[in-house]
């Protein structure tokens, strides 16, 4: 038997290249963009204490995701003149816009967790990105 699996690329490419959803969906296709861009919108963070407060994630995947909301102008990266280099990330003025729709995600979060752990124990995942 065959199981079935979706990526988010696959569902983006399903809803119209010119649509809004999608210019936005864009931005946070990869796994950790949100919660990256959560942790800086509460304050700014080093590499390492990103790193460490996420958890999960390797070396590799949090630089090139950093370095992704750099480039989409979400957060900044300020570099101290110190030795060894100690390069500090912030969110901008245009990943503050976020907030807002960050926040009424956690609240649906908590008004929703009996069912959503329902749904996570039904379907033995730990996190919902496991379905992609």
């Amino acid at each position: 038997m065959y199981k079935f699996t979706i990526s988010m690329y696959n569902i983006l490419v399903m809803i119209n290249s010119n649509s809004p959803l999608r210019n936005a969906l864009n931005l946070f296709i990869d796994k950790y963009k949100i919660e990256i861009l959560h942790h800086l919108l509460k304050k700014q963070m080093g590499f390492n204490e990103l790193k460490n407060t996420i958890g999960k994630i390797n070396q590799q995947i949090l630089s090139k995701q950093l370095k992704q909301l750099l480039k989409d102008g979400l957060i900044s990266k300020v570099e101290f003149k110190e030795s060894p280099k100690r390069p500090m990330y912030t969110s901008t003025k245009f990943g503050k816009t976020l907030k807002p729709i960050l926040n009424s995600i956690i609240k649906w979060e908590v008004v929703n967790t009996k069912e959503i752990n329902k749904v996570r124990k039904r379907n033995n995942r730990v996190s919902l990105y496991n379905y992609y």
